[in-house]
């Protein structure tokens, strides 16, 4: 979920108010980590830049290295 900055914001919030562990995806790393102190231990940050394919599968890989998420329950994209 691009949740870092714009409608993903409340979003995740949401979603981690409910106890749902939520990773966000954006390019602006600082704009990420706030964004994911903001949410605490239910929401992981990582940098990805969607727009550049290549990076995408290294994301993926990433996410299912760090074991971040068990299985995926819902997938949200704004992409602009």
């Amino acid at each position: 979920m691009a949740a870092a900055v714009g409608l993903g914001l409340p979003l995740q919030k949401k979603f981690t108010d409910n106890n749902i562990t939520t990773g966000i995806v954006g390019r602006d790393v600082e704009k990420l980590n706030n964004a994911e102190q903001q949410h605490g231990e239910q929401c992981f940050a990582m940098p990805c830049d969607v727009s550049n394919l290549k990076s995408i599968p290294l994301f993926v890989e990433e996410v299912l290295q760090q074991n971040m998420i068990r299985r995926t329950e819902l997938k949200y994209n704004k992409a602009m």
